[in-house]
Parts: structure tokens; sequence; C-alpha cells
């Protein structure tokens, strides 16, 4: 809980029974109940051109959790009467998406797919440091869908297949050589 007193922060009290009748306030007393648990929000971006020239989407989840919950109330709630997860996601959609924007368009579309780690890695870095100025940790991200043209997957299934093709044809002319 944060304690105000005439709306100057008295104290952050951990969780527990207290009598704050016995606290020297001289005037308002307001106290602010915050909800430590972690939350999850929805995020996704559309029409992110990324380095090879393929227009992607992708979405998911991001895992946050209050971390300073005296940073938390004076840099997010300010004065509201409730502030909801579902305020929480609106408040930092926009940031979760330009930094998903960003880290789509700086790779390629292979690496995308065949790297979430390294996409969940660099967004990560570019979220914590202004997540942490509000007061929030973030704990995880999930990449659940990466949106990719039907032509871009074709094309990449025909040269898998003509891959395998090649391999088949080696190895029946290398077992007929055998033989």
């Amino acid at each position: 809980a944060i304690v105000l007193d005439n709306g100057k922060l008295f104290a952050e009290l951990p969780a527990g029974v207290f009598d704050v009748s016995k606290a020297p306030v001289k005037g308002i007393i307001e106290i602010i109940w915050v909800s430590l648990n972690q939350s999850q929000h929805r995020w996704g971006v559309g029409g992110v051109m990324t380095v090879d020239g393929v227009t992607v989407g992708a979405f998911g989840s991001i895992f946050l959790q209050i971390a300073d919950a005296t940073k938390f109330i004076f840099s997010l709630v300010a004065g509201q009467q409730a502030f909801t997860e579902d305020k929480i996601e609106a408040w930092v959609k926009n940031t979760v998406n330009g930094a998903m924007r960003q880290e789509l368009a700086k790779r390629d579309v292979r690496s995308l797919m065949l790297e979430r780690e390294a996409f969940v890695e660099g967004c990560k870095q570019k979220l914590e440091p202004l997540l942490e100025d509000w007061g929030l940790q973030f704990k995880h991200i999930e990449l659940i869908e990466l949106s990719i043209p039907p032509e871009y997957r074709q094309a990449v299934q025909d040269v898998t297949l003509a891959g395998f093709g090649r391999q088949k044809a080696t190895f029946t002319a290398q077992t007929d050589a055998d033989v």
C-alpha cells in the first residue's frame, strides 16, 4: 500500500495488517492498494517491412509485474480512482508495439521464423528500461504468431522440397552406383 499525506508520499507499506489510526498524519490521508501480481497483456503489429522486403505482422502476449509501487502510482495512476490491468495494457500498448515493430523491421523473415528467442531477447532489451521508468518489471514476452505472406511461405516450401528432391536423387544415384 502507498500512503499519501495531503497528496505527498508518506510511506510505502509491505503486505500485512497496520493500524493507520496512530500514524502521525495532519491532514488528508490516502491509502492506495497496489497488487503486485503478474499480469498478461496482448500486443500485435502488422504491415512491418523486414530487411529482406517482406511485409509481416505478429501478435502475442507480454507479462508484466509492478516492481516499484511508488513509481507506478506517481507515473501512471496519478490520481485515478482505479487503475486496472486493462488500463495498464492501454498505457503500454504503443511502447510495446513500437519495440515489436523495430525488432521485426531489423530482421529478415527467415531469422524471425528460426530464431524466436533472439527476437524475444531483442524486445526485452528495448522494453526493460522503458517499463522500469513506470515502476513495471518485464517478465516475459510470447510471440504467438508471426504472419507471413502465403507467397513467401510457398516459395520457402518450394525451395525446401527441391532440396529434398536433390537429396533423394543423390541418394538414389549413390545406391545404384554401390549396387
